[in-house]
């Protein structure tokens, strides 16, 4: 009798690149939130809460007493909320790989580094790649 391990052959092994969102142990923990309308977010975007309305935007650290400035977790899905509110799920806390999540841009490693300031998300670079 021998233990094969069987791998899935849904995916080609030479095209496959595994996810590397997660740069360290710890729980991932999701919330609800509503993305506000006239945003088409990517997957990890870094989001921010407006303080007016509550709704979910990009981070931006350059808005001015909006609630933009303060990010607050990570989408875990694409959210098309072109045309109007769409209620979606965001990481609020984690240990995150710096580089799969979608920043503004032109954001520095400065507001990078202070992004999650005060709240349960890390993130970092990974020492190595997988691929």
């Amino acid at each position: 009798m021998s233990n094969d391990i069987h791998i899935a052959e849904s995916v080609a092994p030479e095209t496959y690149t595994p996810e590397q969102l997660r740069a360290g142990d710890g729980p991932f923990q999701t919330r609800n939130g509503v993305v506000a309308s006239g945003n088409n977010l990517a997957q990890y975007t870094v989001v921010a809460r407006l303080a007016a309305s509550g709704e979910l935007v990009p981070y931006d650290p350059t808005a001015v007493d909006t609630g933009a400035e303060n990010a607050i977790g990570v989408l875990a899905y694409a959210v098309d909320a072109t045309s109007a509110d769409v209620e979606c799920a965001y990481y609020w806390s984690g240990f995150f790989n710096t580089a799969a999540l979608v920043w503004p841009a032109g954001i520095t490693a400065a507001q990078k580094d202070a992004a999650f300031d005060g709240k349960p998300i890390n993130h970092r670079a990974l020492m190595y790649s997988v691929g």
